[in-house]
């Protein structure tokens, strides 16, 4: 993978996890996750059991990203996003699937216009 994408693939992330959460160092995973599964719940209209189980994948994921972003490995960026998205699929309906994936290319390109921003 070329620095380009890893940078890029990062840049999603990131943007994804910080246009959720509040940025700062004292947020848990929990919280982090707990305000993710938030916005899902407010954009995708989830069931009990689906805001159950994306709970759960979220709170997976931000602590991967975390111990990933701890050891500085920010090339399991885009896999981790990519396994986080297949967990997601097996449990939305199409139509969720579909709005899950224009909501983070959302977030994508706000991250990218705020990064412009601040240069």
């Amino acid at each position: 993978m070329t620095i380009k994408k890893v940078v890029v693939a990062l840049a999603v992330v990131l943007s994804c996890y910080g246009a959720v959460a509040q940025r700062g160092p004292n947020k848990s995973p929990e919280e982090m996750a707990q305000q993710q599964t938030s916005l899902m719940d407010e954009r995708l209209s989830l069931s009990q059991d689906q805001k159950l189980l994306v709970s759960e994948i979220n709170l997976k994921y931000v602590r991967k990203m975390r111990e990933a972003k701890m050891a500085r490995d920010m090339s399991q960026s885009t896999q981790l996003e990519n396994e986080k998205d297949n967990e997601l699929k097996s449990i939305l309906t199409p139509e969720q699937y579909k709005t899950w994936l224009d909501l983070k290319q959302d977030l994508q390109d706000s991250g990218r216009k705020q990064k412009t921003r601040n240069k």
